[in-house]
């Protein structure tokens, strides 16, 4: 099963047991940020429902905050969209 996040209009699929690890993690730091529990409440609702669901810019945030633990490769395709969906406006 794929678990599907639309950041900033862009699908990203995870598998179920890495949207499990991030969750895991998100609710492990929870108390140390309300975006990050909110990441790890959207991420729980994405894994539970065969729906895809959206992370508000704070959730992008957090969840930034949270690939930054681990290594550059493992997490690419989310990493490449986050740095996109958070990367200032040009003019």
């Amino acid at each position: 099963m794929t678990v599907q996040l639309d950041i900033n209009g862009r699908l990203i699929s995870l598998t179920r047991a890495e949207a499990e690890r991030l969750r895991d993690e998100a609710t492990a730091q929870a108390a140390s940020s309300s975006a990050l529990r909110d990441l790890s409440l959207v991420l729980d609702r994405a894994i539970r429902g065969k729906r895809v669901v959206a992370l508000q810019h704070q959730e992008q945030r957090a969840l930034a905050r949270l690939l930054a633990q681990y290594p550059d490769d493992e997490y690419a395709p989310l990493r490449a969209a986050l740095s996109h969906a958070l990367a200032p406006a040009r003019q």
